[in-house]
């Protein structure tokens, strides 16, 4: 179930306020600020074909283990398809700051392109220095 939008603002504030923190996370409008006061800013860009066979690991995993909350074959399909339309669908404006449809891998890299040095992307085993 999704927060509602003023619960998140309100932990945002709380988190940049502290002097030291970490976050962690695919949101972009309603984090802003955290971005904003981030001294670096990591992000895990791994291709989609890793990004799949993970999912489909922890899946059969946590399913063998007796510990899946998203049981079957129909969570993990709906799951696949949300993280592929991430990684294809182009960057879109936002209806609203909590819109997690316009939350794609096109917008992402458009938003940490505004960050000049701070934002690294870290993918298939590598970090390097947005340009």
């Amino acid at each position: 179930m999704k927060r509602p939008l003023d619960l998140r603002l309100a932990d945002v504030a709380t988190i940049s306020g502290q002097d030291a923190w970490i976050t962690k996370g695919i949101f972009l409008g309603w984090t802003y600020e955290l971005f904003d006061r981030a001294d670096a800013i990591i992000w895990l860009d791994l291709p989609w074909r890793l990004a799949a066979w993970r999912i489909l690991l922890r899946h059969a995993r946590a399913s063998r283990a007796g510990a899946n909350p998203h049981h079957g074959f129909r969570p993990l399909i709906k799951f696949l398809l949300n993280a592929r339309r991430y990684y294809r669908a182009p960057a879109n404006i936002a209806a609203a700051p909590d819109d997690d449809r316009a939350v794609t891998r096109d917008a992402t890299a458009n938003l940490l392109a505004r960050y000049g040095g701070r934002p690294f992307t870290a993918g298939q085993g590598r970090m390097s220095r947005q340009q």
